[in-house]
């Protein structure tokens, strides 16, 4: 409003429309050129299927023809779920502005840390049946392989679709997602002591033993006088599926922890932009996939030439760090490192008690069987995490082990756990695995980096066997099928043209320019209706604690400091500015000071 006010160069408050009327001009325009948004979207995935036969999509239109729900998943997302697809986030939190589609992302963590991608969904709403398809389609893509957990957020809908479709899986609530609804569920009601209920909060949710759960949760809701309210009665109602006490049964790869929730909101964000079109959108989504396994590659390769450093002088900290990639080292090496503060008591039984050796009660309980190398702590950090606590580590160098038995170092966490990158521009049809040849080149790759001499004698093997195979005929019968064919049928669609900038891109705000061919055929689709999302609006809900308290703004135009508005749009700033017209406003400024003195 003020850039059109200073181009025709009139007064504040003078234009012939309002704020609202250029939002909904800019909302209008963004909407131009997209009619064959549907349509568009499923030449592009026709397109990606032809480039990389591992990429895979379906969709259903309604009654109308509308595009109703859509689903796809690319080819190293898939692969990237053999290795690491046994805990999986399924965040339904987005929507897609233009059409207002529940999104549903798909993501995992890998063996170095690392948020990774698995698969993407539009639907038309958010019931039942909606969530079904897109979890039956997901299974379809994946080969059948259910997750051993799966974290959503708390949708009534989505948790009955999972119950019916994994029933295998054990199902858990994003701690995150919680924590964003504490404000308008607690602030309204306790008012300035929300902040204090917030850091009992936490406190409660970290335990680890389900009966100081109970104790520290009563004590809590009495606190603050909660007995009768309705979210306290549901959040207990549901705590089996978010407090971590009654989830440490279960495999969760450190996802349940609110650092990596930051970490997935962020990478989300890099590639979500909800003013997109559907093609442009699935187009980010692939960037950011390559994007993130090419980091992944890059942490492979560093971990060959990273030297760990060593903070206790025990083998067996030697020896973990040479299986274990460096990020599940690190979190190991610390288990190590405090295992020495604890003291082992070895029980009739022949369990044993390891404390802290600041305290003489308490303890955990470790159980161990030396003919089977087995070993288990009450507080199930192993089977929570995949990393051996600090009370089973103590028992072991009580026992004079100089290594972690195998079983404790799950292959998810170790250095030749790999995303298996894999071209998606090429489908390879030889009989010889690609990860096979991979991994022989990994092989030869770390064995002869290892001296100066074995350095040149694999490059000058590998220049021989090079200039070899370029000897090599190249009749028809010989080759083993890299080229992609087109298909010219109903849905030809223009190849996506991938861009590369010099170095490493940032971030994973790459562009990709994306062609499509409009074509006029029999595949007529029509783009998604508007939907409107359930709950509350927003803005709508009434601010207590912290919200009410906030300190009230008032307008700075001298001798004016009034509420309701600010500078931009004083009533009384035509009259200062009409004081002094001719002068600039940092002269203006400098009088009303020298005024004021």
């Amino acid at each position: 409003m003020r850039l059109l006010e200073l181009e025709k160069g009139i007064d504040v408050g003078s234009l012939p429309f309002m704020d609202k009327d250029i939002r909904n001009f800019l909302q209008n325009q963004s909407g131009i050129d997209k009619q064959n948004d549907a349509l568009d979207v499923l030449k592009l995935c026709k397109g990606l299927k032809e480039l990389d036969d591992a990429f895979q999509y379906d969709y259903t239109i309604d009654e109308n023809k509308k595009l109703e729900h859509i689903i796809w998943a690319f080819g190293d997302s898939i692969r990237a779920y053999e290795s690491f697809g046994d805990v999986v986030v399924f965040d339904t939190t987005y929507r897609i502005n233009r059409y207002g589609m529940p999104l549903g992302i798909w993501l995992g963590v890998d063996n170095h840390g690392n948020s990774v991608f698995f698969d993407c969904v539009l639907l038309r709403n958010e019931k039942i049946s909606s969530f079904t398809w897109a979890l039956k389609n997901f299974l379809a893509f994946v080969k059948g392989k259910n997750p051993q957990t799966i974290l959503t957020d708390q949708d009534p809908s989505l948790k009955e679709a999972i119950a019916n479709e994994f029933p295998n899986t054990k199902h858990a609530f994003c701690i995150w997602h919680i924590l964003a609804k504490l404000p308008s569920w607690f602030s309204f009601v306790l008012g300035a002591r929300y902040n204090d209920f917030k850091s009992e909060f936490f406190k409660v949710y970290p335990l680890d033993c389900e009966d100081d759960f109970e104790q520290y949760w009563k004590s809590m809701v009495a606190q603050f006088g909660l007995s009768n309210d309705i979210h306290i009665k549901l959040l207990y109602s549901l705590r089996q599926r978010w407090a971590l006490a009654y989830l440490k049964d279960f495999f969760f790869a450190g996802m349940t922890t609110i650092g990596r929730s930051e970490s997935i909101n962020s990478y989300i964000k890099h590639f979500l932009d909800a003013k997109t079109s559907l093609t442009d959108f699935i187009t980010r989504v692939g960037v950011a996939v390559q994007i993130r396994n090419q980091a992944g590659e890059e942490a492979r390769m560093r971990q060959k030439y990273h030297n760990h450093l060593l903070k206790t002088s025990f083998p067996m900290e030697e020896h973990v760090a040479s299986i274990l990639t460096p990020y599940a080292f690190g979190l190991i090496q610390i288990e190590i490192e405090l295992s020495t503060k604890y003291a082992a008591t070895e029980t009739n039984s022949g369990s044993f008690i390891v404390k802290h050796h600041t305290k003489d009660d308490g303890g955990r309980l470790v159980t161990w069987i030396e003919g089977q190398e087995s070993i288990r702590c009450s507080c199930k950090e192993f089977e929570f995490s995949g990393i051996l606590c600090r009370h089973a580590i103590r028992v072991l160098l009580m026992k004079n082990y100089f290594h972690i038995p195998s079983k404790y170092l799950p292959f998810r966490w170790r250095r030749e756990s790999s995303l298996i990158p894999k071209s998606s521009h090429i489908v390879n049809n030889n009989d010889v695995s690609s990860a096979e040849f991979h991994s022989l080149i990994q092989c030869i790759e770390y064995e002869s980096l290892k001296t100066k001499e074995r350095k040149q004698i694999a490059t000058k093997g590998l220049e021989d066997l090079i200039r070899e195979i370029k000897g090599m005929s190249e009749s028809h019968e010989d080759q083993i099928g890299l080229e992609v064919v087109p298909n010219n049928d109903e849905c030809d669609v223009g190849i996506p043209v991938r861009t590369r900038s010099k170095g490493r891109p940032k971030g994973s705000k790459a562009k990709v320019v994306v062609e499509v061919v409009s074509n006029n055929d029999e595949c007529d689709v029509g783009n998604p209706v508007r939907t409107k999302s359930k709950g509350r609006p927003k803005r709508s809900r009434p601010k207590g604690g912290v919200e009410a308290a906030t300190k009230i703004r008032h307008c700075h135009i001298p001798n004016c400091g009034a509420t309701g508005h600010d500078t931009r749009n004083c009533p009384n700033k035509r009259k200062h500015n009409d004081i002094l017209p001719n002068e600039s406003p940092n002269e203006f400024k400098k009088g009303w000071r020298n005024s004021s003195n």
